[in-house]
């Protein structure tokens, strides 16, 4: 699940992908000199980095701040106990360090903006403005340093000299969205309702992806400048888009009452705040996360009650594994926030991978009740099910779910495709049979679905052709997944033709070596065309891979006996392995 919108255009890839380059140098322009020296401080420094490589921020972040207790003045120690602080959110023992390291290289850039913030944060836009024009203007901060200024002059008023610098951006590939959305920001809170009407236009027509902070800004102003209707035409528009989300209700109903928007930025500082999440928002989407993490906790700096930034902050924490720290930050967020609900959703599953199920289903069983219109809660009980094995479990919930959408569409196809693989699990194979085909008619080019279903036909001897053109077209969609390339040298070795078969299971096992299944599959094909010592090495080398219990006794037997000999005219499917269809679980 997102937790916000992304922007996924193609030129603003083509812009972050600049960003993403520089980001990890930006946040190194300290000097680095060897480990530190002295003796009595080594063991907190080594811990510390280990910490670091196993990424456990917190305890690495309080291993370095001893380590710097005494050597305060080691410029590696300042580097990275900064930065652990600050992706910790403990930005008041951060401050400090800021200081020394700027003090020491004033061109280090995160500190610098940590700093830059800090001004914004007491509305000091004069002190902020110096900051932001000292910036670097390479590197990560060429796509801050932007913003800053221009938020800095909004702070002073300086409604030209804000959009002036706002163009500095726009000349970026990829960010003209930014630029009219960051544009109408100031206008609005500059009130220049001409200027905010003609650049939040602009964002509107920009907004592909529907990124919901654009969406709310927009629609906020329409609202307040009189424009109910294309408010309201807006904020549809995200809900048809975004299927079952919560977060435009609370708009919808306003506009419906007539109630008075808020503005989406109040203040200058705010305003830097979205600046700082809107590129921390794009770093999470690349992966760039060390320092993603930082400016999403700056933008909390500003912005304490800042719930999308939260959201992000826990997502980032979820990414990395850190479950303990994601949940403590979605139990933060405002109970009465929009996002709330998903915020409770997340943390719900994210109990299940802490082992803690029965809280996690206790939770979920409680938020089905509390709103029977919803099916989502009851998707994530699924899920949490299926997640431990518990599968008849899982078909009862997904059962439940489904109960409450009397009108599938496309943004449903994920819960059938995960009832029929819990249905699947089950050996309920008729009704996971056609979840499998309703999920493919619902959505039909979702590779892992196609795969699923295709492989499952295989194993079962049946609809071969049209199995091998499910997979072809899976591998158009994912021509690099182990998983859909061992699926179609299965379906080719299923339909005697071996040759073609073990060139795609080697490419599979190339690719996905410790799987015990595609290497079993692979000594197959190479029995079939003759390779014999070879196939009894992959058997061998699958033997070795942890298989299942039922597949260890089959290699068991064909490395002592090999393949029986194919009867004339029959089909592959004697003798050979039958083994579950393997879930992609980055399709779920």
């Amino acid at each position: 699940m997102n937790s916000f919108a992304r922007l996924k255009t193609a030129a603003l890839r083509v812009g972050i992908a600049a960003l993403c380059v520089s980001a990890l140098a930006a946040c190194a322009h300290a000097p680095q000199p060897a480990a530190p020296e002295r003796a009595g401080m080594a063991g907190e420094y080594l811990s510390a980095r280990h910490a670091q490589v196993t990424q456990d921020t917190a305890l690495a972040a309080e291993l370095y701040n001893r380590a710097l207790a005494d050597d305060p003045n080691n410029p590696e120690l300042l580097r990275r106990t900064f930065q652990l602080l600050t992706a910790n959110g403990r930005i008041d023992e951060a401050l400090p360090i800021a200081r020394r390291i700027v003090a020491a290289t004033p061109n280090a850039a995160l500190p610098m903006l940590l700093l830059l913030s800090e001004d914004m944060r007491v509305q000091h836009y004069g002190e902020a403005l110096v900051q932001a024009q000292a910036l670097p203007s390479e590197g990560l901060v060429s796509f801050v340093r932007p913003l800053a200024i221009a938020w800095a002059q909004a702070g002073l008023g300086n409604k030209a000299a804000a959009e002036a610098a706002l163009k500095n951006l726009s000349s970026k590939q990829g960010f003209d969205l930014f630029t009219a959305f960051h544009t109408g920001l100031i206008d609005d809170l500059l009130g220049d309702q001409e200027g905010a009407r003609a650049a939040y236009d602009a964002a509107v027509d920009a907004n592909r992806a529907q990124f919901v902070r654009v969406t709310e800004a927009a629609g906020s102003f329409y609202e307040r400048s009189g424009d109910r209707a294309a408010a309201e035409t807006l904020y549809e528009s995200y809900e048809r888009t975004h299927g079952d989300t919560l977060i435009m209700k609370p708009a919808l109903a306003r506009v419906s009452s007539g109630g008075v928007a808020p503005r989406t930025v109040g203040s200058a500082d705010a305003g830097l705040a979205e600046g700082f999440f809107d590129i921390a928002s794009l770093l999470h989407q690349e992966r760039i996360d060390d320092v993603g993490i930082i400016l999403a906790q700056f933008a909390l700096r500003l912005q304490p009650d800042f719930s999308m930034a939260k959201l992000l902050v826990a997502d980032i924490y979820e990414t990395q594994g850190h479950f303990e720290s994601a949940v403590a930050v979605y139990n933060a967020i405002d109970p009465g926030a929009p996002m709330a609900w998903s915020a409770r959703l997340r943390t719900a599953v994210l109990l299940s991978q802490m082992g803690k199920i029965d809280d996690s289903t206790k939770r979920l069983e409680a938020m089905a009740e509390e709103r029977p219109e919803r099916s989502d809660a009851l998707t994530a009980l699924g899920d949490v099910f299926r997640s431990a094995d518990r599968f008849p479990d899982a078909v009862a919930a997904y059962d439940r779910a489904l109960s409450r959408i009397p009108h599938p569409d496309e943004r449903n196809w994920s819960i059938f495709y995960a009832r029929g693989i819990a249905l699947e699990r089950s050996n309920q194979w008729p009704r996971a049979e056609a979840d499998l085909l309703k999920a493919v008619e619902l959505s039909p080019n979702q590779p892992y679905v196609l795969n699923y279903l295709a492989y499952s036909w295989v194993e079962h001897g049946v609809h071969l052709g049209r199995a091998q053109a499910m997979l072809e077209r899976a591998l158009q969609l994912r021509p690099k997944d182990p998983q859909i390339i061992d699926s179609m040298g299965w379906v080719l070795y299923r339909r005697g033709r071996f040759e073609g078969a073990v060139d795609h299971l080697e490419q599979a096992v190339e690719l996905s070596p410790q799987d015990a299944v595609i290497n079993d599959h692979l000594g197959d094909a190479y029995w079939r065309v003759g390779r014999y010592s070879e196939a009894r090495f992959q058997w061998r080398r699958a033997l070795n891979l942890d298989p299942e219990p039922e597949l260890m006794t089959q290699l068991e037997n064909k490395i002592e006996h090999g393949l029986k000999p194919l009867a004339k005219g029959r089909s592959a499917g004697a003798g050979t392995s039958p083994s579950k269809p393997r879930v992609a679980r980055q399709g779920l």
